[in-house]
Order: structure tokens, then C-alpha cells, then sequence
């Protein structure tokens, strides 16, 4: 990751390409798993091997699903089953969220999903969930912030309850501000003028917050900010590899260049 600190030209090979980043989505975009805001029914979500003895969940927003194509690579790298259950702007709380269509409203749409997946997992009694989203909540001292955090600890305590044997939670991806593809295309000969600062794409504080949230529920927090930078700087493009899609989503290939880290979390195979 180091060489991406000091990037000059832009790779002949770059993959996904700059054109195509935008529409270098997860598979779950296509297949009913990563359902849109108005959606409340998944499509057949299963992954990896269907009769494998060990279970493993993903559910929370569009910063969960960016996730799915490492962890369906190391499912059927490892011979266990996911299941993919993410919806758009669905954050893993129980805090009233503001309808993303039509803010006058509840997103009632997230809440019916989180009480699907709640039921899911009492059905499935999985290994482990993993739960993720992007944190909305910048502004640490605001009303609405607390009432975010305690409904993840809330959520997180759902899916505990309801049957999962651990509950671990993904720290949010960098934040950037700004289209990554554009700002590459606009300096092809120094693409590290893209590249971000640690402290302010991913603040301290809010990692704190959000850790103290999940440990509440007795769940794990796992941060992936060290995974995507580095000396305090995080890079927009590593070898080959264009890392973000717009200003926030890791690419497709960004989540498979990071699968390792993610491996550590996942149960043994059955014995």
C-alpha cells in the first residue's frame, strides 16, 4: 500500500478502469440482495456453499454490501455459507431514520427489513453477522447522534439475542468528500494529489463513538481504516487497483484486495 502514498502516473492496467468505476457495484446490486430503498423483500441470497455446517451473515447498508465481494471469495475459498442481506441507506440502528425518498416520513422500509433479518438470523442461528454502514452522524454532540449510536447497540443486541453466536461490526470506510474517479482523471500524472488524510476522512472521535456503541451490545468492533491507509495518508489507487468508486465505496476490487484481513474474523469450518 506504501508505493500508493507517492503515485505519479496513473497504471496503463488500472482496474476497474476510470470509466467504469461507477458502475463497478457488488453483485448483490443485481441479484435482489442489496435492495433499494422502497424494497423490503430479498431475493435468494445465499452464498459460498448452501450446505456448509458453518453460517455467516452480512447486513446493513450500501457500506456493508461494498464488503461482499471479499466475503463471498473467502466463502468459497473456506467452504462456509453467507448470506448477504443489505439494504440502501438501511444503517444497522434502531434510531428513527428520515425516509431517503420522501423525508417527511420514518424509513419504515429499513425498519420492516432490520425485523426480516432479526428474524432471519433467529432462523439461521448463525457463527457470526457482520454488520456495517456508513456513520451519518458526523456532528459528535448533536441530539439525533446519540440516538444513532444507542440504536446500534440496540440492533446489534437484536441480532445477539435472536440467535447469533458473534456479532462483529466494521468500522466505516474512509470518507473522501469527493468523487475519487474524477479526481483521478484529473491528475493522471499525479494521481497522490488524490489521496486523503487519515484524520480527517476517518475523525478519532467517531471511531470511539462507534466502538463504545458496539461493545455495549457485547459485539465486537473491528476498524478498517488501517486496512486502507497508512503513515496517515489513505490512497486512492494501490498497484493496480483504483480503491474507490466515488467518495466513499471501496471498489469491488479494493473488498477482494482486502479480503485477508477479513478472514481472521470468519469461524473455522466445521469439523
Amino acid at each position: 500500500m506504501r508505493e500508493g502514498l507517492e503515485l505519479a502516473s496513473l497504471p496503463e492496467s488500472l482496474t476497474p478502469s476510470l470509466a467504469g468505476a461507477a458502475d463497478s457495484v457488488p453483485a448483490t446490486y443485481v441479484n435482489g440482495c442489496h435492495l433499494d430503498s422502497l424494497q423490503i423483500e430479498f431475493g435468494d441470497c445465499v452464498f459460498g456453499d448452501p450446505a456448509a455446517g458453518r453460517t455467516v451473515v452480512l447486513v446493513g447498508d450500501s457500506h456493508a454490501a461494498q464488503w461482499f465481494p471479499a466475503l463471498d471469495r473467502v466463502a468459497a475459498e473456506n467452504s462456509w455459507r453467507l448470506i448477504s442481506l443489505t439494504k440502501a441507506l438501511c444503517a444497522p440502528t434502531t434510531a428513527r431514520i428520515p425516509n431517503p425518498v420522501d423525508p417527511s416520513r420514518d424509513y419504515t422500509e429499513c425498519a420492516e427489513v432490520h425485523r426480516s433479518v432479526v428474524s432471519r438470523v433467529a432462523e439461521l442461528r448463525p457463527q457470526l453477522v457482520i454488520a456495517s454502514s456508513i456513520v451519518s452522524y458526523r456532528n459528535l454532540g448533536n441530539p439525533p447522534a446519540a440516538a444513532w449510536f444507542s440504536g446500534v447497540t440496540d440492533f446489534l443486541s437484536q441480532l445477539r439475542k435472536a440467535g447469533a453466536q458473534q456479532v462483529a461490526l466494521l468500522g466505516d470506510t474512509p470518507f473522501l468528500g469527493a468523487d475519487i474517479p474524477s479526481c483521478v482523471a484529473r491528475h493522471t500524472d499525479a494521481v497522490s494529489m488524490c489521496n486523503a488524510s487519515m484524520d480527517l476522512v476517518s475523525p478519532f472521535a467517531l471511531t470511539v463513538r462507534m466502538k463504545a456503541a458496539v461493545e455495549s451490545a457485547k459485539a465486537v468492533f473491528v476498524p478498517t481504516t488501517d486496512w486502507l491507509c497508512i503513515d496517515g495518508s489513505c490512497p486512492v489507487v494501490v498497484g493496480n487497483t483504483l480503491m474507490y468508486r466515488d467518495e466513499s465505496h471501496i471498489t469491488p476490487e479494493a473488498a477482494i484486495w482486502s479480503s485477508g484481513h477479513l478472514s481472521g474474523l470468519l469461524p473455522p469450518p466445521a469439523r
